[in-house]
């Protein structure tokens, strides 16, 4: 049918609703014929915390309410067609990051948006659906919004929650039809986010083989079963190509279509953003744009979550590993990558990119369990959000590596470390602390590297600390293995090497000419607190962190006899790394008792407990060509209140 063409400013809904279904029914419904029904100008179908909802709108209230008898319908809305001021359109390929981008701007208090994409309100009227083309394409010019706009806008009115709230609108349609939406919703601004083309296009191939990303379910004339994201002309000719050329076809096509009408946008309504540097830097890129928009600066996360239509969590070079993709297939396209624009737009924050902490899952040691149980501390979190129950024991997460999942686990002493995860990894951890995998089933590799963590456990395992507080209450001294779990002292190694190779710390401090030193860096903090719990268990009795200190030894460093303040009551010296010739065994920490001097040497993620107030301790010459780096937590009884630092 084709919908009446009304000269009233109102229009009347009708809401029926149905029980859930599953997004592939709701993608049949969408492409099944309108119903023959008097008045009627649109109808939608989407899905609601109720189930099934399905809009239609009517030209007369008379229409709406025999519709509404025969349905049952509680009741008939009348819209008005108010203009919206400057709306926000977004436009954006395919798996370009638009749902991340638009997330992060529907959550600002100012503006509002519909629960879902708005296909189902501009394809809901009659001849905007690209069955009324023969599916020809998604694409719609402004000559189509003539007569449609206005229904449009009533679609959007009657499915927008309540208020005056500016209009925040995206989908990935959008890139085809922006003549269309700059007519039907006029004075927009218009926000072009733009992503790396290899890795836009990857992503896409990838959706191909995802049943989320159905558009048409039985598209005539293609024989390859469901076609997947938007519809460009054009299409027909790729029927038996690989899904890396169909892929690169439609971002080929999404791209030159928004590029054509960006001379419809008036000067200062354009607004570029990098997708990069969203990931990077939401905060500083989000300001920026509300800047732009007018819309107030709020306060925004440091880490952007994975959004609800993410494949896999983002890692950089992922497309490298994307079965079924080439680059070499946008060369074809060569035309529309030089006319990609070099320069945003919008004041690009340059922010100095900071060096970030990471302890990956793949550093694991695998270690081989008879009897493998998930163990009980095992959390994931997979945005920037810390899992409520942990969010009292992470403190001093500033430097963390934003933008993967990350597996939280406690050991023994009960600290807790991270464990950042690869993409192929996240899918079966998930599954795997959801219950619906068990620990046999995980593949070999990820199963050891898991126990190597603690996520797996036998369930006998004890904890071995009455031993080392037995020999701690001796002398004030003691000799810990694996204080720190190989992949979070990798993690720590590399992240204090290259703050050092940055510049940004001065050899020599107060008390060690050859010595990189830093009082309660971030990161270490974040370790410190963690170790208390370890520190409490051999020191036998209340305890909490005073200060931290990071010391990155050189050649040529000594550490003089000497015992430490009132604040390092108990000091927990962990080694990172050495490396360089001649240092034989270790390089030697010495400590003066009542006995004799006693020398000990660590390996890497190895530690020494003791009392520094009470005991001397001191170091020899670090040899030529050598570099040691410990971390030094110290710590106060409990009842300690004076200055900690």
């Amino acid at each position: 049918m084709t919908a009446s063409s009304p000269t009233a400013d109102t229009a009347w809904a009708v809401v029926l609703h149905g029980p859930p279904r599953p997004r592939s029914w709701l993608r049949r419904a969408h492409h099944a014929p309108f119903p023959a029904v008097a008045g009627l100008l649109a109808r939608a179908v989407t899905g609601d915390a109720r189930g099934v909802r399905r809009r239609y709108l009517f030209g007369s209230a008379g229409h709406a309410h025999a519709f509404a008898a025969r349905h049952g319908a509680a009741d008939v809305r009348p819209v008005v067609d108010e203009p919206f001021d400057r709306p926000v359109i977004i436009v954006a390929p395919p798996r370009s990051g638009g749902t991340l981008l638009f997330d992060a701007l529907a959550g600002h208090p100012e503006v509002c948006a519909l629960p879902g994409e708005s296909e189902a309100v501009i394809e809901g009227v009659p001849e905007l659906h690209p069955a009324a083309r023969g599916y020809n394409s998604h694409a719609l010019t402004a000559a189509d919004a003539r007569d449609a706009g206005r229904i449009v806008r009533w679609g959007l009115r009657a499915d927008l929650p309540p208020g005056g709230a500016r209009l925040v609108e995206r989908t990935p349609e959008n890139c085809l039809r922006l003549p269309f939406l700059l007519a039907a919703l006029p004075g927009a601004d218009v926000v072009f986010l733009r992503r790396d083309p290899k890795e836009t296009v990857a992503s896409m191939v990838a959706a191909w083989r995802d049943p989320r990303f159905v558009n048409v379910p039985e598209l005539p004339g293609w024989s390859r079963g469901p076609w997947h994201l938007l519809l460009p002309e054009g299409w027909r000719r790729l029927d038996g190509a690989e899904p890396g050329v169909v892929a690169a076809h439609q971002w080929a096509a999404a791209v030159d279509a928004v590029l054509d009408a960006r001379p419809l946008v008036p000067d200062g309504r354009w607004i570029d953003v990098d997708y990069a540097d969203l990931r990077r830097s939401p905060g500083a890129v989000l300001g920026a744009l509300s800047e732009r928009l007018g819309l107030s600066r709020r306060e925004t996360p440091a880490d952007l979550p994975l959004s609800a239509t993410a494949i896999s969590p983002p890692v950089a070079g992922k497309w490298r590993r994307t079965p079924g993709f080439r680059p070499s297939v946008l060369d074809a396209h060569a035309a529309t990558l030089r006319r990609l624009p070099q320069e945003s737009t919008m004041i690009r924050p340059r922010p100095a990119r900071p060096v970030l902490f990471a302890s990956l899952l793949r550093d694991v040691p695998e270690v081989e369990l008879a009897r493998p149980r998930l163990a009980a501390s095992a959390t994931l979190q997979t945005g920037v959000s810390i899992p409520l129950a942990l969010a009292g024991r992470t403190r001093f997460r500033e430097r963390f590596l934003p933008g993967h999942p990350v597996l939280w686990v406690a050991d023994r002493a009960g600290c807790l470390w991270p464990y950042w995860l690869e993409e192929a990894d996240f899918l079966p951890v998930r599954a795997l602390l959801s219950g619906t995998l068990a620990p046999l089933e995980l593949p070999a590799r990820l199963r050891g590297r898991l126990a190597g963590a603690g996520a797996l456990v036998e369930p006998d395992q004890g904890d071995g600390f009455a031993d080392a507080a037995k020999r701690f209450a001796g002398d004030g001294l003691c000799a810990l293995d694996e204080v720190l779990p190989v992949a979070v002292r990798l993690g720590l190694a590399r992240y204090y090497e290259q703050l050092i190779e940055r510049g940004g710390w001065e050899l020599g401090d107060a008390q060690v000419a050859g010595r990189y030193g830093r009082q309660n860096e971030p990161i270490s903090r974040f370790v410190h607190h963690q170790l208390v719990h370890l520190v409490r268990r051999v020191a036998a009795e209340p305890v909490r962190p005073s200060y931290s200190y990071v010391s990155a030894y050189r050649s040529g460093a000594v550490l003089e006899r000497h015992v430490d303040r009132e604040q390092c009551e108990f000091t927990l010296s962990v080694l990172l790394e050495e490396r360089g010739p001649g240092i034989g065994g270790g390089w030697p920490l010495r400590f003066d008792l009542p006995s004799g001097t006693v020398a000990l040497t660590q390996r890497p993620g190895q530690g020494v407990l003791f009392r520094g107030t009470r005991l001397p301790h001191h170091r020899p010459e670090l040899p030529p060509g050598n570099a040691h780096t410990s971390l030094l937590f110290h710590y106060v009884p409990a009842a300690f209140r004076r200055t900690l630092y």
